[in-house]
């Protein structure tokens, strides 16, 4: 079977290390490189992270590249609150294994990286965004031409109704976007065969309690990460109306390669408000035939689920 080349755009993270972990021990991708962006916590530690979760799943030959440190024309924010301050709570890593790793990273920039691989396998690289675009959109700046030569984008991001967001009271933009809605705008406007997996879906399957039990009989490694997602839990239920469970969200944008028949798709094209107290960061849906954005509408929760836990049984048992 032939590999998917990928690269990972990411800002861990609780659910982007699940999403890692999905990835990294799955030999259906050919993992190129992660490249790192702030968002969940600052740009030094979401790469600090990055490095250490590769490290967790035994993939030291998989570099990390820095991103931009700040989005394109807003002031930087994160989600400590619910992440933590290191942005994997309860995540246990080691940290020295971490700060030689780190002194052993290529010191070219994310942007560069990117547009010199979608060079290099010029239609047959695919990008997995999973945090704010900003290196994405900066890469389209650069070089324009690399939207001929990425074969297709699979991005967490955006909320169409079922909620509204999650990037504060009243806020109707999911948080991804939200912190750089200027360069979720370039990129959902340029990029050619998108698929986008929006808070709608993300959010009908929820980890449990059951679920965290059951992957901290893995192994180690399992409970480590079951650790990390009762954390991540007990923060959801501090500000939201979940108790006890939380949804998974990036892990979405890894599963929609392998399989995309598990989530309904609308295709069309999709706008972002770059302005207002409560719409800053809101995405809109253009139904049409001819957009270059597939948007995931419904999700078969079973088959996710079965989909899921076989991928976490490969990655952590």
């Amino acid at each position: 079977m032939k590999k998917i080349n990928v690269i990972i755009d990411t800002d861990p993270g609780a659910d982007d290390a699940v999403a890692l972990a999905a990835l990294l021990k799955n030999p259906q991708f050919n993992v190129i490189g992660i490249t790192s962006i702030g968002g969940n916590v600052d740009p030094q530690k979401t790469k600090r992270n990055a490095i250490g979760i590769a490290d967790l799943m035994g993939r030291h030959d998989v570099p990390v590249f820095a991103g931009a440190m700040q989005p394109l024309k807003k002031e930087i924010i994160n989600a400590a609150y619910i992440h933590g301050e290191t942005g994997v709570n309860g995540l246990s890593m080691n940290n020295q294994a971490i700060a030689e790793l780190e002194a052993q990273q290529p010191q070219q920039h994310a942007v560069d990286f990117i547009i010199e691989q979608s060079k290099k396998y010029n239609g047959d690289l695919h990008l997995i965004v999973i945090g704010p675009m900003t290196n994405i959109a900066m890469a389209f700046q650069k070089d324009s031409s690399i939207v001929e030569k990425i074969a297709g984008l699979s991005i967490m991001g955006g909320a169409f109704g079922d909620p509204t967001g999650n990037s504060g009271t009243g806020k109707q933009a999911e948080f991804n976007i939200f912190c750089d809605p200027h360069a979720a705008k370039i990129v959902l406007y340029n990029f050619k065969n998108i698929r986008l997996l929006p808070l709608d879906v993300t959010h009908k399957y929820l980890q449990t309690r059951v679920e965290r039990e059951w992957m901290a009989k893995l192994s180690p490694l399992g409970e480590n990460f079951s650790n990390m997602l009762q954390a991540y839990a007990d923060a959801y239920s501090t500000f939201s109306d979940f108790r006890d469970v939380s949804p998974l969200h990036d892990v979405h944008a890894i599963l929609a390669l392998l399989d995309p028949s598990i989530w309904s798709w609308e295709r069309g094209t999709v706008d972002v408000h770059l302005t207002g107290e409560k719409t800053e960061g809101q995405t809109i849906l253009q139904p049409s035939e001819f957009g270059n954005i597939d948007v995931a509408r419904t999700l078969d929760v079973p088959r996710f689920e079965k989909m899921y836990k076989a991928q976490m049984q490969q990655s952590l048992g």
